[in-house]
């Protein structure tokens, strides 16, 4: 099977908050100036957990990559600057 690469835009985070799903789980959540990225426009993207946000060097305010995973669900990639 064939996979496309996926599209990837440069923005700032903004803000980031913490969303509580269904169970109780808490997940950090980047609040980001609009990209588009593939033709969508991207506002906010999973942190995933405090480990990667620390790992990859993503703080508020930094230039990060965003892009879709499986060409939807946006995904921060990685920090540019803080």
């Amino acid at each position: 099977m064939y996979e496309a690469p996926a599209r990837v835009g440069v923005t700032r985070l903004k803000e980031i908050r913490i969303s509580v799903g269904k169970t109780g789980v808490l997940t950090p959540v980047g609040i980001l100036e609009p990209v588009s990225v593939g033709g969508v426009v991207i506002k906010k993207a999973t942190l995933h957990n405090e480990d990667y946000i620390r790992r990859n060097g993503i703080e508020e305010g930094g230039l990060i990559i965003v892009y879709r995973a499986g060409d939807v669900i946006p995904k921060v990639a990685g920090c540019l600057e803080s």
